[in-house]
């Protein structure tokens, strides 16, 4: 049986999902709404709508990270 490959970028944001840092630039960008009332719901949403590598990238860079080379 063949493992599905992995999206690093799906699961590193996955991981900082939850963190106050994702939930401001989701807003900035007008991926969320930022009078959400389950807010955590809202941003696993956004999460499950399959986000582009590219806005990925914009978020984890907005962040902080450098994701240069992937």
């Amino acid at each position: 049986m063949a493992k599905e490959k992995k999206n690093i970028l799906q699961t590193l944001i996955a991981y900082e999902l939850h963190r106050g840092e994702v939930e401001e630039v989701l807003i900035k960008f007008g991926w969320v709404r930022k009078d959400a009332y389950f807010m955590e719901s809202e941003l696993y949403c956004w999460l499950e709508r399959e986000p582009s590598d590219e806005d990925i990238k914009k978020v984890l860079t907005e962040i902080g990270y450098d994701v240069s080379k992937l």
